[in-house]
């Protein structure tokens, strides 16, 4: 099997890249030499790592399909010429050993995923890269890495609906707070928060798009059809190409290649556009739209470099920069504050669930507990509970803004133990503005034994 995603590019020392990227400005500007040439490095040998083990969920529930991606970086200076495996296991389990193609160069990285069902507890995961010895290396001691993965039991009653919007909030607030780069600092230190700025950005976007796509696995095939899912996965899909084109943008800087980096910003604006068209359960994301004038700012003053750097136009390159970086900055602001917006119009409207009169969230549910599901505000509500297969177990109706429900299914019998999957429709009272919306979620009954106490 083929790894996942692709090679990227080099990631340079902070100050060797401020220094490099400084010297190549000034020349590129000052004395018309090109700015996407770049630098080859001579040759040797090259280092596989592993850069980073990436988990999605990042805290797992047991009986989650977790995504478990494998960062591998080539920490040499010479080219990767012969294919190479990377070996995933966790515990006793091996997930896999997945051959990898790319022929990485000094400092790139290509990205190998597997899948894992969470089981409770804590686990060993252990990576191998190149466990075969195919790739003569530098350094043939950090081919491995272990981290453990510790898996929560599962809530007895979580919303889906609310881990949508959270991951999509996640992406846009950790990816503006990443662009809100101080731009008082002297030339080779913007470049170096450039470089910083953009590598948080691309990780924010990376991790929000795993999680959305981790939040449908979990559901049945029947409900990953519901629009709500549905709209997850695209903002997944705008997320992911987001955190390309951020990682292009490194690109650019590393290569001294301002073309490519207004490309990758073109492309970012693009996206953003196209972001602020979508929503999620009826929440919009059209406030995302006030960063496109200012994206427009930052690529005319990238536009700017361009253009000297192909007429040898001499230019004040700390001044374009501190623009540049003061739009990002502005760009961050309004992606952090529509972030808040998103998560809060969307949360407003979500159920309340409580346990025989328990005014706190319910960690484990256990029939005949009276479960009680509010709504204020609402007309009427339908609850539909499903098992893992999909197929309908319990359905209730109310009139009204509450439900109650005792855990027992049609034929009055409690459920046995187990995880399912809830469907909420809410039906606005007559006349008011707000239309019917829907809730996912998923609710576990525990096992009981004869005496009331929860098996392990």
């Amino acid at each position: 099997m083929l790894a996942k995603g692709g090679a990227r590019r080099p990631r340079p020392a902070p100050g060797a890249l401020a220094f490099g990227l400084a010297l190549g400005l000034g020349l590129a500007l000052g004395l018309g030499v090109g700015l996407g040439r770049g630098v080859q490095l001579g040759g040797s040998r090259p280092d596989l790592a592993v850069r980073a083990i990436v988990l999605a969920p990042e805290a797992p529930e047991a009986g989650e399909v977790v995504s478990i991606t494998v960062v591998v970086e080539n920490r040499g200076r010479g080219r990767v010429l012969r294919p190479f495996n990377v070996s995933i296991q966790i515990g006793s389990e091996l997930l896999g050993s997945v051959q990898v193609l790319d022929r990485l160069g000094p400092q790139e990285t290509t990205e190998v995923t597997r899948l894992w069902t969470a089981v409770e507890g804590e686990h060993p995961l252990v990576v191998r890269v190149d466990p075969f010895n195919a790739v003569e290396e530098e350094d043939e001691r950090n081919n491995r890495a272990q981290v453990t993965v510790t898996v929560r039991p599962p809530r007895g009653v979580r919303s889906i609906t609310l881990g949508l919007f959270e991951a999509a909030a996640a992406g846009l607030r950790d990816g503006g707070h990443a662009l809100q780069v101080q731009t008082g600092s002297e030339l080779l230190q913007l470049f170096e928060e450039l470089q910083a700025a953009g590598a948080e950005a691309q990780g924010a976007f990376a991790r929000a798009s795993r999680q959305l796509r981790a939040l449908a696995r979990l559901l049945p095939p029947v409900l990953q059809g519901e629009p709500q899912v549905q709209q997850g996965l695209g903002i997944a899909e705008r997320y992911a190409a987001m955190a390309e084109e951020f990682e292009r943008a490194k690109e650019g800087l590393q290569r001294l290649n301002v073309a490519l980096l207004v490309e990758a910003f073109e492309a970012l604006r693009d996206e953003l556009a196209a972001l602020s068209t979508m929503e999620l359960e009826g929440t919009s994301f059209r406030g995302l739209g006030a960063a496109l004038a200012l994206m427009d700012r930052a690529l005319e003053e990238a536009r700017a470099l361009e253009r000297a750097a192909a007429s040898g136009e001499d230019v004040d390159v700390e001044a374009v920069a501190q623009r540049f970086l003061g739009a990002l900055a502005e760009v961050g602001a309004i992606w952090v504050g529509a972030a808040e917006e998103i998560l809060q119009n969307g949360s407003a409207r979500l159920a309340r669930f409580t346990a025989d009169g328990r005014d706190a969230p319910i960690l484990s549910y256990r029939p005949p507990e009276l479960l009680v599901i509010a709504v204020p505000g609402a007309g009427a509500l339908r609850f539909e509970l499903l098992d893992p297969e999909g197929g309908l177990v319990v359905e209730r109706e109310a009139q009204g803004g509450e439900l109650r429900w005792d855990g027992t299914d049609a034929q009055g019998r409690p459920l046995p133990p187990g995880p399912y999957f809830w469907r909420l429709t809410t039906l606005e009272a007559a006349g008011a503005e707000k239309p019917a919306h829907t809730e996912l979620g998923r609710l576990v009954v525990d096992a009981v034994d004869g005496g009331g106490t929860r098996r392990p």
